[in-house]
């Protein structure tokens, strides 16, 4: 090799640096019912389906339209950063909170009203009342017990002892009312049966 020949460094290639304004400029895309949109915004599109019958981008009408969430649709494409991606997941988690609080709420009375029950079995008064409900208010610390009895009356005092031995046992308030109904009136284990009829 000539030594006036000078060796020629390897030509870099030089990667186009995104503009942060692509995304928000308006384009034209093919949707899926083989229509062709013009001057869309690029957020509205949120997915493309490669289906061979009927290609082309998703808005969220089409994308409800064509059931393809429901159908599992293997050739929906989603377009992870729009937007209604992120509120979809954020619903979605929302309402599995709030699934998750009923369930443990739920459990909680259950876990209350079999524990007033074994209560009042130790002291005689189960043959007298049923506990219908347990309910407890967590910023007052306060325990209300529902139940009917063979009375139709409100005859709460005879189970006061009941009552404190309960509180003593939450180290907490509490009360205890004689279940009534729409009109009123004190309801009885009678009614109760009647109801179920």
């Amino acid at each position: 090799m000539p030594e006036s020949e000078e060796k020629q460094e390897p030509e870099q290639k030089i990667s186009k640096i995104p503009d942060p304004e692509e995304k928000n400029k308006p384009m034209t895309v093919r949707l899926i019912d083989g229509k062709w949109a013009n001057h869309v915004n690029r957020e509205l599109i949120i997915g493309y389906c490669n289906y061979k019958l009927h290609p082309g981008a998703l808005t969220e009408a089409l994308l409800k339209s064509h059931a393809c969430m429901q159908k599992k649709c293997p050739y929906l494409k989603r377009l992870q950063d729009r937007k209604f991606w992120k509120d979809r997941q954020d619903k979605q988690e929302h309402k599995k909170n709030i699934r998750q609080a009923k369930q443990v709420q739920e459990q909680l009375s259950q876990d209350l009203l079999a524990e007033a029950r074994r209560l009042a079995l130790t002291y005689h008064v189960a043959p007298e009342i049923e506990i219908m409900q347990v309910t407890f208010d967590a910023e007052r610390n306060f325990y209300k017990i529902f139940y009917i009895s063979d009375k139709p009356w409100d005859d709460h005092c005879n189970y006061l002892d009941f009552l404190h031995a309960y509180c003593y046992m939450k180290s907490a308030g509490a009360e205890i009312r004689h279940i009534r109904d729409m009109n009123g009136n004190y309801v009885t284990r009678a009614d109760r049966k009647c109801y179920q009829k």
